[in-house]
C-alpha cells in the first residue's frame, strides 16, 4: 500500500490548482465564447423549442467550420537590415 503524507497531497493539490488557473487565464476568451453559445442555445430551447435549438446548433457549427477553414494571414516580418 502506498502511503502519502499530508505535504505531498497538499503540494499536488496546489500544483493542480495552479495549472487550472493558468489554463483558464490563457483560454478565457474561448471559455467565455463557449458559455455564451450554451446560454443562447438554452434560451432558444426554452423560448422556441427543440427544433429551433437544433437549427441554432447547426448554424453555430456552420459558422465554426467556415471560419476554421479560412486560411490565416501570415504577419509580415520586418527583419530586413539595410
Amino acid at each position: 500500500m502506498i502511503r502519502m503524507n499530508k505535504n505531498d497531497f497538499a503540494s499536488r493539490l496546489f500544483m493542480a490548482l495552479g495549472l487550472i488557473y493558468v489554463y483558464i487565464k490563457n483560454h478565457i476568451a474561448n471559455i467565455s465564447l463557449g458559455l455564451s453559445v450554451l446560454f443562447i442555445l438554452r434560451y432558444l430551447l426554452v423560448v422556441f423549442g427543440f427544433d429551433i435549438m437544433t437549427l441554432g446548433i447547426a448554424c453555430c457549427l456552420l459558422i465554426v467550420s467556415l471560419t476554421s477553414s479560412l486560411p490565416q494571414k501570415e504577419e509580415k516580418r520586418n527583419d530586413r537590415r539595410y
